[in-house]
């Protein structure tokens, strides 16, 4: 075993399969745990992070949905050398009719979490993160989403992170951006007519620290979506 993966041993005797694609924030590798499949993650989030998540996903699957559980290691920690393990979920790629399918899961969700959990440790909400480009997120989700108080949101919906399993079930991938935040940003992209703002505004944060271009991009694209006649924006300088 490569001294890169020398960490997953905290979860047992594992064989690395391969590497799976993950996107910009995260490298991921399938591996087995005895007769077990799993993907380990690289991650920065800590115990109580993980953990927050874990229970998130429970109730989760109690609303319908299909989950990616994270896994303790042998002395119970969640966290081992920089890296997380989670079940290993299979199906085949949504389609957009399958998209359609997950609002009502998803609504169940932040019904069974609004007002019942706390936030997610390292994960403040977005509207109070203090990045090198703030916006005015709580503003955008309000004009979009009123009488809407805090649940638990995935954060990160798209196609992309959407697999159908045999079952014909809805499973929901890479909950790294889970935490507890405004329901719009979860039904923002679910809706028939989603808000370009409150999508520009969320890119720019969730995407500063790993993915700065796209941040930069996404941040000129709001200030040209915000601005108003009389010279203000959403965005504060």
């Amino acid at each position: 075993m490569t001294p890169e993966y020398r960490a997953l041993t905290a979860w047992g005797d594992i064989k690395v399969l391969g590497t799976l694609k993950g996107g910009a924030r995260s490298a991921l590798v399938k591996i087995e745990i005895g007769d077990i499949r799993a993907v380990a993650r690289k991650t920065r989030d800590t115990d109580p992070s993980i953990r927050w998540l874990a229970s998130v996903c429970a109730i989760a699957e109690r609303c319908g949905l299909i989950c990616p559980r994270p896994l303790p290691s042998g002395t119970g920690a969640m966290v081992a050398g920089g890296w997380r393990v989670e079940t290993f979920v299979s199906g085949i790629p949504a389609s957009g009719k399958d998209m359609d399918r997950t609002l009502p899961l998803v609504k169940r969700l932040h019904a069974a979490t609004r007002g019942r959990i706390g936030q997610r440790p390292g994960h403040p909400p977005m509207a109070a993160r203090n990045s090198a480009a703030p916006v005015n997120l709580a503003r955008a989700c309000r004009a979009e989403f009123p009488r809407r108080g805090r649940a638990a949101v995935h954060g990160d919906l798209h196609q992309g992170n959407l697999l159908v399993t045999d079952g014909g079930r809805l499973a929901f991938l890479d909950w790294d951006e889970a935490r507890l935040d405004h329901p719009g940003f979860d039904l923002n992209v679910l809706g028939k007519r989603p808000s370009p703002n409150l999508h520009a505004a969320y890119e720019t944060e969730a995407c500063w620290r790993d993915e700065p271009a796209r941040a930069r991009q996404m941040s000129k694209l709001l200030l040209r979506l915000t601005r108003r006649p009389s010279g203000g924006s959403v965005l504060r300088p």
